[in-house]
């Protein structure tokens, strides 16, 4: 046979798609794995902060928790009590999320599952 679609020589339609799908998935995680990746290096940052005068600490601290807060559940509370409490810091983690939501992905509002 010539390799035509659907017949023996070649993978079906599906099967095409399949692979397509699993690459996708593979995307998907690299991207993940790089975000959390980010979000606790910011973490880290912070904490380094406390010790090192000269590192911020504000801002790392926001950008790790918002990423954090897509994956974690005890993050997006732990934000969201936080924007209750101060509501300064709140208007600063409404900027922050505005400009770092086209990196997430998805708006970090909407509660984590689990």
């Amino acid at each position: 046979m010539r390799g035509r679609r659907g017949t023996l020589d070649t993978p079906a339609w599906s099967e095409t798609l399949r692979r397509r799908s699993g690459r996708k998935i593979v995307k998907d995680r690299l991207r993940r794995w790089a975000l959390l990746t980010l979000a606790w290096m910011c973490l880290t940052v912070a904490a380094l902060s406390l010790v090192i005068p000269f590192l911020p600490t504000t801002v790392p601290v926001i950008v790790g928790l918002l990423i954090l807060s897509t994956e974690y559940a005890w993050a997006h509370r732990t934000l969201e009590r936080w924007k209750v409490r101060w509501p300064k810091f709140a208007a600063v983690v409404d900027k922050v999320e505005a400009k770092t939501a086209h990196w997430i992905g998805r708006r970090t509002t909407e509660s984590p599952q689990g």
